[in-house]
């Protein structure tokens, strides 16, 4: 979704991405309960105890589940599956770091997805009220608003950068950060806008 002024962070960039994604999960019987589930395929293999599976029909999707490595090979191991089922998508059942999640990307070279983040994905599919698509957006700028790191770090390493003085990197976070803590408290304030207007429609019903 936009923020004021028309303007986009970095982070709301993949929204509909991100929806497409959990149209595919719910196609795929993948649910957000205490163990994440899925109409896995035969082609599932255990890597450094991370179960890595192939979701049926969303054959591109791959569910993981267990303890995220921290050595390199096997992130090298768990790409080279990634690549060999073809997948462009990772669910990880359960819940990611920033660090992990942006070391998980950069080490798979495909999205990937968190529990929380496909719960907030599947919640947005089906808010239908004006209030519970307020509530959505707030929760997933809550979310991102610490993960925004890192998200243009690579700038900084393109264009090198002078000591003691900020990147075009470290710039542009504080861009997107600036933009979300704008829309939160732009969200806040609606939803208690909104919060007002029905205690009003309760009491004019009451009298």
């Amino acid at each position: 979704p936009p923020f004021a002024g028309g303007r986009r962070s970095h982070a709301s960039e993949s929204h509909c991405q991100r929806g497409s994604i959990a149209n595919r999960a719910l196609r795929g019987g993948v649910f957000a309960g205490k163990r994440m589930q899925g109409h896995m395929g035969p082609r599932r293999v255990t890597v450094s105890n991370l179960e890595i599976a192939q979701i049926v029909p969303e054959k591109n999707l791959l569910l993981i589940r267990g303890a995220i490595p921290s050595h390199n090979g096997a992130l090298v191991e768990i790409h080279e599956q990634v690549q060999r089922l073809d997948a462009d998508v990772v669910i990880y059942d359960g819940n990611l770091s920033p660090a992990q999640g942006q070391t998980l990307e950069k080490a798979l070279g495909v999205m990937v997805l968190d529990r929380t983040q496909l719960i907030l994905s599947i919640f947005s599919r089906n808010a239908h009220t004006r209030e519970a698509r307020l509530q959505v957006e707030l929760a997933h700028l809550n979310y991102m608003l610490p993960r925004v790191v890192g998200m243009w770090a690579h700038l900084d390493r393109e264009r090198g950068g002078i000591a003691g003085s900020k990147g075009a990197g470290e710039k542009q976070i504080d861009i997107d950060r600036t933009l979300i803590r704008n829309r939160i408290a732009h969200l806040r304030k609606d939803l208690r806008q909104v919060s007002q207007e029905r205690s009003t429609q309760k009491k004019s019903r009451s009298n």
